[in-house]
């Protein structure tokens, strides 16, 4: 671990996980994305430009985020909707359900509990994400990140607080 890196282990309790998430809770969701294989990203909050900038080949690439971004990564994720519940749905049809279901609910609850170390999220429209931990990884179940620091709770139920001084290696700009 270098100097310019602060990490703080946290053992994960309901209480500590839930208290993190809350922040999202009232916050629509947008910019829902599947992306590299499972990875599902949803941005929370209000919008800012992610710059970053390269001098060696100029290059500048520009990404809108949200104030929160949340992304399940090595977990397994069911999305549902619980007036229509089919949460043994095709993953086909969950990760297309998400990104086209999710964008504009607003978040009304989480849970999460530590026995099962599984994470529930449901919105006011009806879908709800369960989040559950692969037993073959110690990857990050879920990162949840700000301009500043990044929350990630691994699969053995471990979360971790890192701060940072910029998003991404690149500018930070907020237009």
């Amino acid at each position: 671990m270098t100097a310019a890196r602060l990490v703080q282990f946290i053992m994960s309790d309901t209480q500590s996980v839930e208290t993190l998430l809350v922040k999202l809770v009232g916050q629509p969701a947008w910019q829902v994305q599947v992306m590299h294989g499972n990875f599902l990203s949803l941005d929370f909050g209000k919008p800012w430009l992610d710059i970053a900038e390269k001098l060696t080949p100029p290059q500048r690439k520009i990404v809108a985020r949200g104030e929160w971004h949340f992304v399940l990564r090595y977990c397994q994720w069911r999305v549902f909707n619980a007036k229509q519940a089919d949460p043994e749905a095709s993953r086909s049809t969950q990760r297309s359900y998400a990104t086209r279901e999710i964008s504009g609910q607003f978040l009304r609850s989480v849970t999460y509990d530590s026995q099962l170390r599984t994470t529930k999220l449901v919105f006011d429209l009806g879908a709800i994400i369960e989040i559950h931990p692969n037993n073959w990884s110690d990857d990050p179940q879920w990162l949840l990140s700000g301009k500043d620091q990044v929350w990630t709770l691994d699969n053995a139920g471990h979360l971790t607080h890192e701060a940072r001084t910029l998003f991404s290696k690149g500018i930070d700009k907020t237009w």
